[in-house]
């Protein structure tokens, strides 16, 4: 399933790119952070086009869909409870779109502010995105260039962006968001009649076949559907 920028999994029996994080450099590495029992909830592969701007800076903390709810429930929103692992599908230095991020900025869940966007030739549409409202020192950014098959595991308040592609290649990278079993992956609301929002109206998911991947350890609390 296609949507801004990347290609969303849900996670049916048939997902190959689920084995990619069961791997134990991943999951020794989350579980370290997160506890022994780890379910991935969500991947995605991110695509950006050669010589094509990077994603804008974002934390991905609550999931909220159409600033009302949020996708995720764990028992205390103020404990760590969702990590993002990054892994890069082919070598991916500053020019081409590597992960970038601001060290220390991940104590504060930062406000967002929604802008409209234009379309190619300067004029509006009915979309819209959602941006940080937070001044970026851009003199304290880390860039993390990698190899190949290399993982970045950061915790979801981190705030990170991609760098601009300056190559004449597209860079891909897959990203697995993963949780401890205790936490809820959409509502019962979003579960019954589908999550979309409306910040931006590509996001509209059947969520019927929804299933969540079970990592590591076990699931004690059988909250969320598994393959």
């Amino acid at each position: 399933r296609r949507t801004e920028g990347r290609l969303n999994f849900l996670h049916t029996p048939d997902l190959t790119i689920s084995h990619l994080f069961k791997n134990p450099a991943i999951t020794e590495r989350c579980a370290q952070l997160l506890g022994p029992d780890l379910v991935m909830w969500r991947s995605h592969c991110f695509h950006i086009p050669a010589f094509s701007t990077g994603n804008a800076w974002h934390q991905t903390r609550t999931w909220m869909t159409n600033m009302k709810e949020s996708i995720l429930q764990p028992p205390d929103i103020h404990e760590l409870f969702n990590l993002t692992c990054w892994i890069a599908l082919q070598d991916t230095p500053k020019e081409k779109a590597c992960l970038k991020i601001l060290p220390g900025e991940y104590k504060e869940l930062y406000p967002l502010k929604s802008r409209k966007l234009s379309d190619s030739k300067g004029g509006g549409n009915d979309r819209y995105t959602l941006d940080v409202d937070y001044q970026i020192d851009e003199d304290s950014v880390d860039l993390l260039e990698v190899k190949a098959g290399q993982c970045i595991v950061f915790v979801d308040r981190v705030l990170h962006a991609s760098a601009d592609n300056k190559t004449d290649e597209d860079r891909w990278a897959a990203v697995g968001r993963i949780i401890r079993p205790d936490t809820r992956a959409y509502t019962k609301k979003m579960l019954k009649e589908g999550y979309w929002s409306e910040v931006n109206p590509n996001v509209n998911d059947d969520l019927d076949d929804y299933r969540v991947v079970l990592l590591r350890g076990e699931d004690r609390y059988e909250f969320n559907k598994k393959n």
